[in-house]
């Protein structure tokens, strides 16, 4: 195992996550914004443009840091999680 590699797509993953709540907090900024001028803002194009950018831009950083956990789960010899009978059938019997 790299190790200078596994810490640095933790790094990168901490750094996506970080991301991921800074447009969670500016989402929930615009919704304050909203309500405190109900009326005059309440349908603005404007903020909509920014909201909807934000949206994007998290689902973005979402699919990026899901990549470097199965990434790092690869890397650290974590089998991927399933949530389907299948797998679960198959996962038993590899373990008789």
């Amino acid at each position: 195992m790299n190790n200078k590699k596994l810490s640095d797509l933790y790094q990168k993953q901490w750094e996506i996550v970080g991301h991921i709540q800074a447009n969670a907090d500016n989402l929930e900024m615009i919704d304050e914004i909203r309500e405190m001028f109900i009326g005059v803002m309440k349908d603005s194009a404007a903020l909509q443009l920014v909201e909807n950018n934000l949206i994007d831009n998290m689902k973005a950083h979402i699919k990026e840091q899901r990549k470097l956990s199965k990434q790092i789960n690869e890397m650290v010899g974590h089998s991927n999680e399933k949530d389907n009978v299948l797998d679960l059938k198959e996962n038993m019997m590899l373990r008789k």
